[in-house]
Order: C-alpha cells, then sequence, then structure tokens
C-alpha cells in the first residue's frame, strides 16, 4: 500500500512538470499585431471580471458548506452517538475547493496569454 502512495505522488510531480513544460511554450508565443493584442487585452478583461464573480459566489457557498460539516463533525449526534463525519472532513473540503479554485484560476491566466 505505501509504493500505492509513491506512485501517486510521482504522478503528481510529472503532471505539475508538463503543465509547467506546456505553460512555457504556450507563453513563448507572440500575442500577434496590435489588433489581436487588443483583442486578447479585452478577453483577458472580460475573464478576470468573470473569475472574481464566480469566485465570489463560490466562496459563499464554501463558507455555509463549511459550517454545516464542521456542525456535522463537532456536534455529537443523537443520543449521544458519535458525529455523522469525520473531523478532518471540513478541512479537507476546504482544501479541495482551494486547490481547484486555484488550478482554474491558473488555467485561466494561461489561456488567455
Amino acid at each position: 500500500m505505501l509504493n500505492l502512495f509513491w506512485l501517486g505522488i510521482l504522478g503528481a510531480a510529472l503532471a505539475l512538470g508538463f503543465a509547467l513544460m506546456q505553460t512555457r511554450k504556450v507563453l513563448t508565443f507572440s500575442e500577434g499585431n496590435e489588433k489581436m493584442k487588443k483583442i486578447a487585452e479585452s478577453i483577458r478583461i472580460g475573464a478576470n471580471a468573470y473569475l472574481k464573480r464566480q469566485y465570489r459566489t463560490v466562496v459563499k457557498f464554501f463558507a455555509i458548506v463549511f459550517v454545516v460539516l464542521c456542525a456535522l463533525a463537532f456536534i455529537p449526534g443523537m443520543f449521544g452517538a458519535a458525529p455523522l463525519v469525520n473531523r478532518f472532513t471540513p478541512f479537507a473540503f476546504l482544501t479541495g475547493g482551494f486547490f481547484t479554485g486555484l488550478s482554474g484560476y491558473i488555467g485561466m491566466k494561461v489561456a488567455t496569454l
């Protein structure tokens, strides 16, 4: 089982290395002439506005779900039973959401460059 753990770490490292190589490759290309640069800048402005609006909404949703998960994890269940979810669940939820948002942000930045 320990070997599978390291296989996951190796796969993640390879994927990050590949993404970095592709990002560098994309950034070496020219943006084109002045008209193309102006259009690209407009697209970047629109993409940034979209991300700002989307993440503002997602943060509110994540805050509500985090509170619900904390209640399920730290408040004992009915009739003295154990809490309904593991105590790490709310924090795993936030961590997963954070890295999902980060990858979306980086992906949008690279895509609009």
